[in-house]
């Protein structure tokens, strides 16, 4: 749909079904990359159409051992052994099991820890921009569009960010 129409739905025989009760941000973002494929001629096939969400396992996996970097970095501790720590206790969750197969939770996740990567940049090195903050937002807003579980775990993130803000401005 969105790699040929730019359109949220399937292929139903020969008909394009618009699809109204899907989240349109996987569909999108997995589209953009097929056309991305399809402009450098690389076929999609059973091998190729996994590589955005290894990609994404991948991003995931050293985005979230950098964020645990950044909340070590202001306090100048080691943050090896929590690394090792999250990477062992991910590798006995179901997550090791299911996050080859193509969702839209591994992207999620991804865009999540990016948002709160720039957030976290942005309070240890106080940026005079509001760019990251921005950025942050966007990101935690785009892992809202993929699937509707993120937005049970995104509002009360922002709530958080929100509140720790306003509560530094009083003091």
């Amino acid at each position: 749909g969105i790699k040929n129409l730019f359109q949220n739905g399937m292929y139903i025989g020969d008909d394009f079904t618009s699809l109204y009760y899907l989240q349109p941000g996987f569909a999108f973002v997995h589209g953009l990359f097929f056309k991305l494929l399809s402009l450098i001629n690389i076929p999609i096939n059973y091998y190729t159409y996994r590589i955005p969400q290894i990609l994404s396992v991948l991003i995931l996996l050293l985005g979230s051992v950098y964020l645990i970097n950044l909340c070590h970095r202001k306090n100048k501790t080691n943050y090896l052994i929590q690394s090792n720590i999250f990477l062992v206790v991910l590798a006995i969750t179901p997550f090791a099991q299911n996050c080859w197969v193509v969702r839209p939770e591994v992207l999620g996740l991804v865009f999540i820890t990016i948002g709160l990567t720039c957030y976290k940049y942005q309070q240890i090195y106080h940026q005079n921009s509001n760019l990251l903050y921005y950025a942050s937002a966007l990101f935690l807003g785009f892992a809202t569009t993929l699937h509707l579980n993120f937005i049970i775990v995104v509002s009360p993130v922002i709530l958080i960010i929100l509140i720790y803000e306003f509560m530094k401005k009083q003091h």
